[in-house]
Order: C-alpha cells, then sequence, then structure tokens
C-alpha cells in the first residue's frame, strides 16, 4: 500500500463525506511553512498516493535541496488530476503554473498505458510578489 503524506487525512475524511478543500493546499518539501493555508508533507524522495488531489488546488513549496526532487513530484501529482497546480520556491521567491496531461496519442489506450508530459509557466513578477507577501 501506497502511503499518503503527513496532513492528508483530514483531508481525505472530509472528500468522504462529500466536502472539498477550497483554498489552495500547500504540499511541502521542506518542513513547516509559516503560512495559514492546510500543509500536507511529503518527503522529497518519497513515493505516495495523491488520489485525494482531484480537483483540487494544490502549491508545491520546495527550496534549493528539494527542487530537482520536485519535478518528479509533481509529475505524480499531476497524473491524479488537480484542478490547479503550482510550484513555489521559497529561497527564490519565484513560482510557476504546472500542467500534467498524457501524450495525445495514449488518449485511445488503458490510462495505465499512458505516458506524460510535464510543462511549467513561470509566474509573472506580479504574481510572485503577490505570492510572497500573501498572508
Amino acid at each position: 500500500m501506497i502511503p499518503i503524506p503527513k496532513g492528508a487525512q483530514p483531508i481525505i475524511e472530509a472528500r468522504l463525506r462529500g466536502q472539498k478543500p477550497c483554498e489552495l493546499i500547500l504540499v511541502s518539501l521542506i518542513g513547516p511553512v509559516a503560512e495559514a493555508n492546510h500543509t500536507v508533507f511529503a518527503n522529497p524522495n518519497g513515493s505516495y498516493d495523491w488520489r485525494w488531489v482531484i480537483g483540487l488546488q494544490l502549491c508545491l513549496m520546495v527550496n534549493a535541496q528539494t527542487r530537482r526532487a520536485a519535478w518528479d513530484m509533481l509529475l505524480a501529482i499531476g497524473k491524479d488530476s488537480p484542478a490547479q497546480l503550482h510550484v513555489w520556491n521559497v529561497d527564490q521567491f519565484k513560482g510557476a503554473r504546472v500542467v500534467v496531461l498524457p501524450n495525445p496519442a495514449d488518449i485511445e489506450k488503458p490510462r495505465s498505458a499512458w505516458r506524460w508530459a510535464r510543462e511549467s509557466e513561470p509566474w509573472s513578477d506580479f504574481d510572485n510578489e503577490n505570492f510572497a507577501w500573501s498572508p
């Protein structure tokens, strides 16, 4: 059985009751963050069950030590269809939107046979500043 990240259980329990968070959920690869949003903690080199993210807004929090491992995790998370997926580098104060989609040639195949692609688009200076200073 693949584990879930620390802090995901309350979200899963809410989803089982037919509810889902409307706020941006932070997924931290850097330990505790000083943010009011619900935060889930993951080991940058860990493998997790991400099915609970369907339709949610997520932001993966990374730093210089975890940013390389983050790309594989973003691909794993993105395969489970979050509504939005972002990454925020706390060292650089820069973010990006991440999109994970199957190769169009694979759509007729079973989902387990799909090949996936990950693309990112850097946030604008305005968005970076707004996120860095949001309460």
